[in-house]
């Protein structure tokens, strides 16, 4: 309801003002109390024949004061809101109104629902219908309704994650409206990411409405990321904004798949620029765990760039079999090879790496491909490891050479070859040089431009076959095979026909190689998705499920059933991809991203067609709008202090004889409650200052740190410190604990409480602790931690004389002194088998030797082992099978020392020991309790 530019959000309520008469009527019924006076007898005898003062009714004025603020109070809750544009009343006819609900009108959502909502309560005062459109919107959702179905329809809406420029709304509103002439046309516009947005607002104002009014929202700073690229050393994103002459800065973000930040960067935009890159600078492993960057504080969709496979850099193993040619070093194919793919991806040293005895080695850097140059035939059984790598998943790339184009027998190629190489333009040849052809639909490099300079002087040739044109990926202008492929489990091997070097072409000289090299690399990736043929296409697709959607607020979320798919052709192209929803498509296993933006797009001002007088543009936010309700409360409030005054002053409570006495009696009373309370008031407690430690203390109480004891030796204690580094690492990706960093500690003047477990290898220049050591550890043990002991020499006859190492006599030596209870080694029924994994062994990086703990004695009834006391967990442990250097990985998550014997089954079991002692000293007997439930049942009487 609007009342001249006055609108009443909840008019319902100004029916209230109604009862304003009967307000008046009951307040003029109603007097003020009158003043009691004590009259002592003499008064009241003089007072017989006084006439009787007191009023009958209230006055006039009071009336008027209280009627006042129930008028004030009434108008407040109507909820009166001044806008000068409600002067402007809607034209004749069907009320329409288009609302843009793309990515940028996220943030002010809230805004442009008010906006529509002020026209649909005008059209219902002027009994119009009402049609909402959405930039979104298809054909059969448009219909012509009342102003309440409009309400219900408008609150339903919601941003999307999507451009959403809807060329043909004109036409879809011609005909919901029909024949009827457009009374107003509004439309709610946002910031464009296309060049095609005016031409939808021209179309617009061809549907001849009598009154066009275009909303626009205020200006404001925002920004969105249309590209991404991973480097060698930091990872770039390109950031658009709105044309805008003001600074502005912005902090970027990566997100890993858990929205854990990663890395961050700020950037600032200076003046007239609308478009900068920044660098997101991280070490090579924390960038491939990046999948998602955002803007802060833009929330939406299009300030956030999804990550997938593609973008991380892959590991790449090189082979080359040409010897390296040191006069010109320059000339070789490795350095070809390198020099193209080294913007994207990364070489793995191969020092002390062959291919005859080094593959396992090889398989344990993880390679995403790997590169063979000139190597057609592998020696042993080299060819069936490598055909296994590429089943798993691998991919294979080999170049062409002269040891290939003489080899009898080729290994591991898409196609078969014929003996020796055909050689263009040579003596012996008619033919010429012969440029690529255009790349095939199938072809990763379909859309890649060929240069008319790149000519192929040599190749190999491959045998014809039924199925050569579909393993074909480029093809020479005479039809010959240049590059080919072969699928083989779940890898893939690819072949190019020319070697990898400038004497058998220019191919490496060009861009086009390092493009074709980079597309081929990517596809070492997790693939997902089960291929289908569709009857309709000449190709096959691929329909990825959706995984993860972005929201209109730029965040992940689980996809709901009704997400459509994506469909990808043979050649990877991705199908109809302007209807798809931005975010993840594929399972856990490997997923491909689709963004809101791609490279080309720029964030524009719409540019609003005025091409008559019946067309104006308004603000979304009006700086004129006004609100009441706040000053009307406030009015009311001091309305309401205004009265209360008065019934005070006519009640007589500011008389003089009152005043003295309240004073009086207000003072006494002031010192009577002040000597109450300085005498029942305790002294003041003031807070501990705080000490120089307490930073550490309250760190150290935030996480679970595991600690190693200091040795003194330093190649002994930097193992221990990779190996419970490595652990804490095995134990966030298999379990729910997630450890600091490791410490270690002097188990002399170190407090020891703060950890758990404190590992402990025994060096042979360790000496005896002192006195105070010994006290500090027997607290320690005493109060619940665990020492961990390790000789590392492999003793299996623990407690035997004749077999004792230089290092069980100083672990004798330390624990002289120590009150250590009787010990064993681990029984079969022990909880440390069954705290996490169920073992039988506890290995590290030996194998052989027991794990010593506390010796449980057996039940004198049943021979079953009772549950301890306390939490069960015994004070100590000892072993001889060196667990930290079973554990120790370095940077790269890579083994530091060897299994003896070579085992990495041993080396999965250590781990596994490993979290068994953790999850057995942070849990206790929780298992055993559960074991011997029927135990303690009968103990309790049950």
């Amino acid at each position: 309801m609007s009342l001249f530019s006055i609108t009443f959000a909840s008019p319902l309520i100004l029916a209230a003002l109604a009862l304003l008469p009967v307000i008046w009527w009951l307040n003029r019924l109603t007097p003020p109390k009158p003043t009691r006076e004590p009259f002592p007898p003499f008064a009241v005898l003089l007072s017989v024949l006084k006439k009787e003062d007191t009023p009958a009714k209230s006055p006039w004025w009071l009336t008027l004061i209280r009627v006042l603020l129930c008028a004030v109070i009434i108008l407040a809750l109507a909820e009166p809101i001044y806008n000068p544009d409600q002067q402007r009343q809607l034209a004749s006819g069907p009320l329409v109104i288009v609302i843009d609900d793309g990515w940028s009108t996220a943030p002010d959502w809230q805004k442009r629902v008010n906006s529509a909502s002020i026209l649909i309560d005008q059209a219902e005062q002027q009994n119009l219908p009402v049609l909402i459109a959405k930039s979104s919107t298809l054909a059969a959702d448009l219909t012509l309704g009342s102003a309440v179905e409009s309400r219900k329809l408008l609150a339903a809406l919601a941003p999307l994650p999507s451009k959403n420029v809807q060329l043909e709304l004109s036409s879809f509103i011609r005909t919901a409206i029909g024949e009827q002439d457009i009374g107003t046309l509004a439309v709610i516009l946002s910031p464009s990411a296309s060049d095609n947005k005016s031409t939808s607002l021209e179309s617009l104002t061809k549907l001849d409405a009598k009154d066009i009014r275009f909303v626009q929202s205020s200006p404001t700073q925002l920004a969105a990321i249309n590209s991404a690229t991973n480097n060698s050393n930091y990872l770039s994103a390109n950031i658009i904004r709105l044309p805008s002459e003001q600074t502005a800065k912005f902090e970027i973000t990566g997100y890993d798949l858990q929205s854990r930040p990663l890395v961050s960067n700020n950037i600032t935009f200076e003046g007239n620029q609308n478009n900068a890159e920044v660098r997101l600078e991280a070490p090579f492993e924390l960038l491939n765990e990046v999948v998602r960057i955002s803007i802060e504080g833009q929330n939406t969709a299009g300030a956030t760039y999804l990550l997938d496979d593609s973008f991380r850099r892959r590991r790449v193993a090189l082979f080359t079999g040409n010897v390296n040619d040191v006069v010109n070093p320059l000339l070789t194919p490795s350095h070809f090879i390198t020099r193209a793919i080294s913007p994207f991806a990364d070489f793995i040293d191969l020092t002390n790496i062959n291919l005859t005895s080094g593959f396992e080695t090889l398989l344990l850097r993880k390679p995403s491909a790997i590169i063979m140059s000139d190597i057609g035939k592998f020696e042993g059984a080299v060819a069936q490891d490598l055909q296994k790598w590429v089943e798993g998943g691998g991919l294979l790339i080999q170049f062409a050479g002269p040891k290939i184009a003489s080899a009898s027998e080729h290994s591991l190629l898409p196609v078969k070859l014929r003996a020796g190489e055909r050689q263009l333009g040579g003596a012996l040849s008619w033919s010429e040089p012969q440029p690529l052809a255009s790349f095939p639909k199938n072809s990763p490099y379909s859309d890649i431009k060929i240069s008319d300079e790149i000519k192929i002087q040599r190749q190999v040739l491959a045998e014809p076959s039924l199925d050569l044109s579909d393993r074909t990926w480029a093809s020479l202008t005479d039809g010959t095979p240049i590059v080919t492929t072969q699928t083989l489990g779940a890898g893939r091997i690819v072949f190019f026909h020319t070697s990898a070097e400038t004497s058998w072409s220019n191919l490496p000289l060009s861009g086009q190689f390092s493009e074709m090299l980079r597309r081929t690399i990517n596809l070492a990736r997790s693939s997902t998705g089960a291929i289908t043929t569709d009857s309709t296409l000449k190709t096959k697709t691929s329909f990825l499920p959706p995984y993860k959607l972005l929201t209109s607020n730029g965040k992940l979320t689980n996809a709901s059933g009704d997400a459509n798919p994506m469909e990808i052709a043979n050649n990877g192209e991705v199908l109809k991809q302007n209807t798809i929803t931005p975010g993840f498509y594929g399972t856990e296993d490997g997923w491909q991203a689709i963004n809101l933006f791609n490279q080309r797009d720029k964030l524009s001002h719409p540019e609003i067609p005025i091409t008559s007088d019946n067309i104006t543009v308004t603000q979304l936010e009006n700086s004129d709008i006004f609100k009441f309700k706040p000053w009307l409360l406030l009015a009311g409030l001091c309305i309401l202090f205004v009265d209360a005054v008065i019934i005070l002053w006519m009640s007589g409570a500011f008389s003089k004889r009152r005043l003295i006495n309240v004073a009086n009696n207000g003072a006494i009373q002031v010192l009577l409650i002040a000597a109450t309370v300085s005498v029942l008031t305790p002294p003041p407690v003031k807070a501990q200052d705080t000490k120089p430690n307490d930073a550490f203390i309250i760190e150290q109480l935030e996480s679970t740190t595991l600690a190693y004891a200091i040795t003194g030796d330093q190649q002994v204690d930097r193992i221990s410190r990779l190996g419970l580094n490595g652990l804490g690492f095995y134990l966030r990706t298999r379990t729910a604990l997630e450890p600091s960093e490791p410490v270690g500690v002097d188990v002399e003047s170190d407090d020891l409480s703060f950890y758990p477990l404190i590992y402990w290898p025994i060096s042979d220049s360790a000496i005896a602790p002192s006195k105070k050591a010994v006290e500090n550890i027997d607290k320690f043990m005493k109060q619940g931690g665990t020492i961990l002991f390790d000789t590392r020499d492999q003793n299996s006859n623990f407690g035997a004389s004749s077999s004792s190492s230089s290092r069980t006599l100083k672990l004798r030596e330390i624990l002289f002194d120590l009150d250590i209870p009787p010990l064993e080694p681990v029984p079969l029924d022990h909880v440390l088998t069954k705290s996490f994994y169920l073992l039988d062994q506890f290995p590290g990086r030996f194998s052989g030797s027991p794990l010593w703990v506390e010796a449980l004695s057996p039940d004198r009834d049943n021979g079953d082992r009772p549950v301890h006391s306390g939490d069960g967990v015994s004070p100590i442990l000892i072993t001889s099978n060196d667990f930290a250097g079973a554990w120790a990985l370095n940077e790269n998550r890579q083994s530091v020392l060897p299994i003896i014997p070579q085992n990495e089954r041993q080396r999965t079991l250590a781990f596994r020991t490993g979290i068994n002692i953790m999850m057995y000293m942070l849990t206790g007997n929780y298992k055993a309790d559960q074991v011997h439930i029927p135990a303690l049942l009968e103990r309790l009487g049950q």
